[in-house]
């Protein structure tokens, strides 16, 4: 016969002894979170604190009628990605792949572009550092491949968007190249 060893990993209220940990700060660390997680404001329908000694759980219900439950598994405050244990409709998802289907989901083409290209690199090919010049490149790409995804009078109003956030006279020949 196999046993199986499992290691419960929520914290309850009672973990946390005297240091932070109170219901209403709970609460204000899941809003943090979720602040986080979520593309847009007024998403959240209802959030109900579900907890029992056994752990600290929240359940989220969404306006789309989609449901999210939060499970605490840290002992540290607004830590979205390491903090929380994430589930969407029972299934239990990575913070990164969770935020980035509910991106999809319920943001456009152009919000999701519009939210993201001010990140762009123009001086990538400058870094030393061999990790971080990937992850810009790679950046960079996904922005220059999400400007082509969209439409032309996506890309129009992109394009304002684009030259009132890079004002400078040094950078808009660079601007109008990755951007055309």
């Amino acid at each position: 016969m196999k046993y199986i060893l499992t290691l419960e990993r929520y914290r309850s209220y009672k973990d946390f002894n005297r240091k932070w940990g109170s219901p209403v700060e709970m609460r204000e660390d899941l809003d943090y979170c979720l602040s986080k997680l979520l593309p847009k404001e007024g998403m959240i329908k209802s959030i109900e604190d579900q907890s029992t000694e056994k752990g600290i759980k929240f359940f989220i219900e969404l306006k789309s009628k989609d449901y999210l439950h939060a499970y605490k598994i840290s002992d540290f405050r607004y830590q979205p990605e390491q903090g929380w244990e994430w589930y969407l409709n029972k299934k239990k998802r990575r913070y990164n792949d969770l935020k980035n289907q509910l991106e999809e989901d319920f943001m456009s083409k152009l919000e999701q572009f519009l939210k993201y290209f001010k990140s762009y690199d123009f001086y990538a090919q400058y870094i030393d550092d061999g990790g971080q010049y990937k992850a810009a490149m790679n950046n960079n790409d996904w922005i220059k491949n999400a400007y082509s995804n969209l439409s032309s009078s996506e890309k129009k109003q992109a394009k304002k968007e684009i030259l009132k956030h890079f004002k400078s006279k040094e950078l808009r020949p660079e601007v109008d190249r990755v951007f055309n």
